[in-house]
């Protein structure tokens, strides 16, 4: 938890302290699906008006750099966006998706049937349409997507 909390949340604050004192317009902050939690009810997607129930070091940490985000926006009248990516995939990915990727192309039967959690993805292209979107639009001032 040390090590996340050094990272996402005193690392964040650091930056977010600074840009607010350089008079930066908007801080945009890359967090992550983890913050909302693990499952939702069946069949339900995690929206915007979900509440946060991280259940991993990782996602606490994310949700706490969210929290102490918000409160220096509010101090320093910097705008804040938050985007909680979910599973990202593109060229040179890594991690889970290329173990998902790679069972697929082994051409061996994958028992999918048994699989009854739904999960969302983002290709790397359209993440970084939303993080320009989100850069400038006067819409997405404090907002969380």
């Amino acid at each position: 938890m040390a090590a996340y909390r050094a990272v996402n949340v005193e690392g964040t604050l650091t930056l977010a302290r600074q840009a607010a004192i350089a008079g930066v317009k908007r801080f945009v902050l890359m967090s992550s699906m983890k913050v909302n939690g693990e499952v939702t009810n069946h069949g339900q997607p995690f929206t915007d008006a979900h509440i946060p129930e991280p259940e991993d070091a990782y996602g606490v940490s994310k949700y706490e750099s969210e929290i102490e985000l918000r409160q220096i926006s509010a101090d320093s009248g910097m705008e804040v966006v938050i985007i909680r990516a979910p599973l990202v995939y593109g060229p040179e990915v890594k991690s889970n998706f290329l173990t998902i990727m790679r069972a697929v192309q082994s051409g061996w039967p994958l028992p999918l049937g048994a699989v009854h959690i739904q999960r969302s993805f983002a290709a790397v292209e359209n993440l970084v349409d939303l993080i320009v979107i989100c850069v400038s639009h006067s819409r997405a001032a404090n907002q969380t997507f």
